[in-house]
């Protein structure tokens, strides 16, 4: 028995020693990058805030009492839906007043017409009675008006982002009671550093999504670049229009998004961890050819994200050991996935 384990233990032993001697002479296996042809994306990614065009505000035209307010802030109105009510019991009874004052003015006008045409009364007469009726029929006019102001509508479309008001509220003309951003186009509003300036163009694509839906992205086109800029900041305006904006999209949401700048299509390229001084004046990869790693310096074209597009020093599928690899040149090495 202990004869069998001793020659157990002499066959592991000298496995072992084989594969040792193996990996020494054939080089430890690892994982590699391949060179590729693949769609290279220069993006310039920024932060920002969801914004219509413009907004309304909304006020009173009278001086009056909130009476009923059956809409909320946040919620989606229809141009001429009921914003805000008013007391409006002295509005009627003007109103009223107005009708009747009318409807006695109308009766006396058509007698006086009667009366001069049987030669009862002179023409100064029924003037007074045509005078006092256009007055009559003017402040009728009045009270409808007054009591329409009553009811404060909604003037077009859209959310209604902010309220300062509430029932029993007196308010009065020139404050802004709601706002109101209207349906239709939204815009994204950026703050671009500076320095990329040089690179953007109006038309130019973007990728967006809001902070608080960041699995959902949606389309985004390049619409207007300030022309000056933010000394403090060291930034530049720019907006970009939102052709289809999802349904949950609000006024002010913070977004997330990345305008594409530039982009080769089919280029030859590399993930970008497999370039070493990547950003220097001589960037350079580890590249194994004949099972031995080379110091290949190389020219790089576009950078994009996660990527980067190889002008020269590779061919197409040559392997190339990941920049974090802790493997120096002309060290013998294996392919992982090679036979």
């Amino acid at each position: 028995m202990k004869s069998a384990l001793r020659i157990a233990g002499g066959v592991a032993a000298g496995a072992l020693g084989l594969y040792v001697v193996f990996v020494l002479v054939m080089g430890p296996k690892i994982e590699v990058a391949r060179v590729a042809r693949r769609d290279v994306l220069q993006t310039v990614v920024a932060s920002g805030r969801v914004a219509t065009p413009y907004r309304v505000d909304v006020g009173s035209q009278i001086v009056g009492t909130v009476e009923k307010i059956p809409v909320e802030q946040g919620d989606t109105v229809k141009a001429g839906q009921v914003l805000i009510v008013l007391e409006s019991s002295e509005s009627r009874a003007l109103l009223a007043q107005a009708e009747a004052t009318l409807a006695n003015a109308v009766t006396q006008l058509d007698r006086n017409r009667d009366l001069r045409a049987k030669g009862f009364v002179v023409q100064s007469v029924l003037d007074d009675s045509i005078h006092n009726e256009e007055v009559a029929r003017r402040a009728l006019e009045a009270a409808r008006a007054r009591l329409a102001y009553a009811t404060i509508r909604a003037p077009l479309d859209g959310v209604l982002i902010a309220r300062d008001v509430e029932r029993g509220d007196v308010v009065q003309p020139g404050k802004a009671l709601m706002v109101l951003a209207p349906a239709g186009e939204v815009q994204l509003v950026l703050q671009i550093d500076e320095r990329n300036l040089s690179r953007l163009k109006l038309g130019q694509k973007a990728l967006a999504s809001a902070d608080a839906y960041p699995a959902q992205r949606f389309a985004a086109e390049l619409v207007y670049v300030n022309p000056g800029v933010d000394a403090q900041r060291g930034t530049v305006e720019v907006k970009l229009r939102v052709p289809q904006p999802p349904d949950y999209l609000r006024q002010d949401m913070t977004v997330s998004v990345d305008i594409e700048v530039d982009r080769h299509p089919a280029a030859l390229s590399l993930p970008a961890t497999a370039v070493h001084d990547a950003s220097g004046a001589a960037p350079w990869v580890l590249v194994v050819r004949n099972g031995l790693t080379h110091r290949q310096p190389v020219k790089l074209g576009l950078r994009g994200e996660g990527a980067v597009e190889v002008v020269d020093g590779l061919a197409e599928d040559e392997p190339v050991v990941p920049a974090a690899a802790a493997i120096k040149p002309g060290r013998r090495v294996r392919v992982a996935g090679n036979a």
